[in-house]
């Protein structure tokens, strides 16, 4: 029971990503396509991209095993605000509490931080988060379909898996393992590459039936082998 609501969690999770994903894509078209503000006052919501002042009041870096980096910067006009980027590449390294810089809003969410002759995305830019969501789908699909696959072990072929874990579930443990690591793997080529997202299932699938295959394959053959 808890695999099978595991597979319908993951297969849940991608489900909703995948249904997501034509609101991103057209949120990344609209933001590169947007131009900077004209108009002297803020907008409700604005299509164009604001660049507003901003002072570095903190910064937080944290690699390695949840690595978190984030900084807080504040103005008199607007308040503190927090932002978080991926790295801290090429800016947030640079950064020293009192620097000025210039966040760059677009529909309220600070999506860019400009400063010292350099410019760093945040993590709520639209510019590649079709990409993260076509990774994160594509690995909560794999997860989903190993939990179904578990929950059909348990149901059907509940004497082989009371002494241990069958060699037909281990092969499809290390199918998801191979596919999620697949996703997130193609997902930084692509973001390296500077590529579009449309080309994220391309390259998981060029990588991914060669996976499958090969640990098919082998399952078989030990299984010829023991019979």
């Amino acid at each position: 029971m808890l695999a099978f609501l595991g597979g319908l969690g993951g297969v849940a999770a991608a489900t909703v990503l995948f249904v997501l994903l034509p609101g991103t894509v057209a949120d990344e078209r609209a933001y590169a396509s947007a131009r900077p503000c004209s108009t002297p006052r803020a907008l409700p919501v604005e299509e164009c991209v604001r660049s507003l002042p901003y002072t570095v009041v903190k910064i937080h870096i944290q690699g390695g095993r949840g690595a978190s980096y984030w900084a807080k910067v504040e103005d008199q006009a607007h308040g503190g605000r927090h932002v978080d980027f991926d790295s801290d590449e090429p800016l947030l390294g640079r950064l020293r509490v009192g620097d000025q810089v210039t966040a760059h809003v677009w529909h309220g969410d600070i999506t860019a931080v400009s400063g010292r002759g350099t410019i760093q995305v945040t993590g709520d830019s639209p510019q590649v988060a079709p990409l993260y969501s076509l990774a994160l789908g594509l690995a909560c699909a794999a997860v989903g379909g190993l939990g179904f696959a578990a929950a059909w072990w348990w149901l059907r072929r509940t004497d082989d898996c009371l002494p241990g874990h069958p060699r037909g579930l281990r092969a499809a443990g290390w199918i998801c393992m191979g596919l999620t690591a697949d996703a997130f793997a193609t997902l930084w080529l692509l973001l390296w590459l500077d590529g579009t997202y449309w080309l994220h299932p391309i390259v998981w699938c060029a990588v991914a039936f060669p996976v499958v295959a090969a640990v098919t394959a082998r399952y078989r053959q030990q299984s010829r082998g023991e019979s």
